[in-house]
């Protein structure tokens, strides 16, 4: 069937807009920064800097990872001009959904959303041993799946806070020159306590040899976190470790989320 002639003319002028948004992103950090730019590039900021979570995070927890390349291929160069800290485009299970049910190729995502996106941070969630499997994993394989993801920003978490199992991949992505982005799992309970938290910072901390080339992540999975405690944990690291770059990751169970949030950028 042939297309009419103002189909093909909204195409091309589709196609200018993207190509527009692809040049035009306002950017204050940028794949190739190493770590200590990119923590001095925050640093530096008189406000908050926002990662989304949409591709991976809410297209898993929401769509049940449905989306295609191509759906996230679309949406790439509106991304990419929304002036990101980073875009949250792999990991989890995304991984192995995308190779079982949607029989698609997690490296050339990558290489697509790279090319699509260039002013953009690509993140990565990754369960520490476990890699993006359920289950851990020997240190060699640890370090070749490390080595072999061309991803930006890796956010790692164990989810029983034992920052030891975060060792290989720290070291792996710190050395590529990479962004680590060690990962508390937060949660609301008696033994939970700001002193409890600040110790696994403190690990953390000294796995990754100071806070000038981390962003710590607070990772509050379960949507469980008040306003007020919310506010109380970062308000403990920030005092303790002011320097720190804290980023923090909610999910909206209780529709509390952005007060939430806004309880944490102050």
């Amino acid at each position: 069937m042939k297309k009419k002639k103002e189909d093909i003319q909204n195409e091309t002028s589709n196609q200018c807009i993207i190509s527009e948004l692809c040049t035009t992103s306002p950017v204050f950090v940028k794949p190739g920064m190493t770590p200590r730019e990119i923590v001095n590039a925050v640093r530096s900021l008189k406000g908050v800097c926002f990662t989304s979570v949409g591709m991976r995070d809410a297209g898993q927890s929401d769509f049940k990872n449905r989306h295609r390349i191509y759906d996230l291929k679309t949406l790439a160069p509106y991304y990419n001009n929304m002036g990101l800290f980073s875009a949250e485009t792999h990991g989890g299970a995304r991984w192995h959904v995308g190779i079982m049910n949607r029989r698609e190729d997690p490296f050339e995502e990558c290489q697509i959303l790279r090319e699509t996106m260039p002013n953009v941070m690509l993140q990565t969630l990754i369960r520490e041993t476990n890699l993006w499997g359920y289950r851990p994993y020997p240190k060699n394989v640890i370090e070749y799946a490390v080595s072999k993801v061309d991803i930006d920003v890796w956010r790692c978490f164990s989810f029983l806070n034992d920052v030891r199992n975060m060792r290989t991949v720290a070291e792996v992505v710190m050395k590529r020159g990479r962004l680590f982005e060690p990962t508390i799992s937060f949660t609301v309970a008696d033994w939970t306590t700001n002193e409890y938290y600040l110790k696994v910072v403190q690990d953390m901390i000294d796995l990754c040899g100071g806070t000038d080339e981390i962003v710590l992540c607070i990772k509050d999975m379960a949507g469980v976190g008040n306003v007020t405690r919310i506010y109380s944990i970062i308000d403990a690291i920030k005092q303790k470790y002011p320097d720190l770059i804290v980023n923090y990751h909610r999910h909206i169970t209780d529709g509390l989320a952005i007060p939430a949030l806004l309880s944490a950028a102050k």
